[in-house]
């Protein structure tokens, strides 16, 4: 979308952001069956602390010709697309500038697929042993200059399943205390992605199960969740995820 930091171009900006979302709906609406990815460099941020594309003004601020609160992003993220935000290696999750990232300028939105994983490639993030590691199991010769030297944007990866079965939310730990038995995992904010634990003292027999829930982590639409649930006198007793997608 529109680059550059007046309000001409951030106005210029929300308006091809409106005109996408008409175009993403419609074609999500013309093709129900089918998965949609939306990427691109869209030329701003709306990740919390960092700074905004419109010089001197913060997102949601009133665009003066338009009238409309500032929000790109948001606007393009409105037809049902998800928002992944993979990191790099090091955690980071800006694509700007390439030197020195600071801000998310650069994303792959999707629906109707199933995320399998995703990056923010930037090679002087990796340590000197990670880097050789990946050379060695790819058989790249990467070394820690090269991103920057081939762009100012770092690119974005992301590996998406179209049909099949969908994969199982991914765990990340489990942990037992008196009287409480916790689970840590990764789900999806969308309408179409409704999860729930449930728990068995038999491993045959299952029943969703009341749980505090704690969110560990959150970056786009990827959430880390730890829901913790009180095991009474159970000698026995087992946790999962169940993951029911709506169409």
């Amino acid at each position: 979308m529109k680059a550059n930091n007046t309000t001409s171009n951030a106005e210029q900006r929300q308006s091809e952001a409106n005109t996408d979302r008409t175009n993403v709906a419609n074609w999500i609406a013309a093709h129900p069956a089918d998965g949609i990815a939306v990427t691109g460099d869209w030329n701003e941020s709306e990740d919390p602390g960092e700074r905004t594309n419109w010089s001197g003004h913060n997102i949601g601020d009133t665009l003066p010709n338009l009238n409309q609160p500032y929000q790109p992003i948001t606007i393009m993220h409105s037809p049902g697309l998800i928002d992944p935000s993979p990191a790099s290696i090091a955690g980071n999750h800006d694509t700007i500038d390439s030197t020195t990232p600071d801000a998310r300028f650069d994303y792959t939105m999707w629906a109707k697929m199933y995320l399998l994983g995703g990056q923010v490639f930037d090679t002087k993030q990796y340590t000197t042993a990670q880097l050789a590691a990946l050379n060695a199991a790819n058989g790249t010769n990467f070394v820690r200059d090269d991103s920057a030297i081939a762009s100012d944007h770092l690119p974005v990866l992301s590996i998406f399943q179209l049909g099949g079965t969908p994969p199982a939310p991914a765990i990340f730990d489990v942990s037992r205390a008196s009287g409480t038995f916790s689970i840590a995992y990764q789900k999806i904010i969308s309408s179409t992605y409704t999860y729930a634990v449930e728990s068995s003292s038999d491993l045959v027999n299952w029943a969703t199960t009341p749980s505090q829930n704690t969110i560990l982590e959150q970056n786009g639409d990827i959430q880390t969740v730890r829901s913790t649930v009180a095991t009474g006198v159970s000698t026995r007793f087992f946790l999962r995820v169940r993951l029911t997608i709506s169409p």
